[in-house]
């Protein structure tokens, strides 16, 4: 396999896990029907702090700007 189909492959995997960790703090108190969501917001915060950065390398090397930024 090619070096860029692996990476690829790694920072779809890591950005779809942090979403859907995101996506089941958010949906886990509201679907059980915890009294007391403070807990799991808290929980929510310190996770997107820790993993924000890597994401955003992640979104910010793909997704970046390509190409030569020289106006003539």
């Amino acid at each position: 396999m090619d070096t860029q189909k692996v990476r690829a492959i790694l920072a779809i995997t890591v950005v779809s896990g942090v979403l859907f960790i995101c996506a089941l703090l958010v949906l886990l108190p509201l679907i059980g029907g915890v009294q007391n969501a403070s807990q799991y917001t808290s929980v929510l915060k310190e996770f997107s702090g820790i993993f924000s950065g890597i994401v955003g390398t992640i979104i910010g090397y793909y997704f970046g700007k390509s190409g030569s930024t020289d106006s003539g």
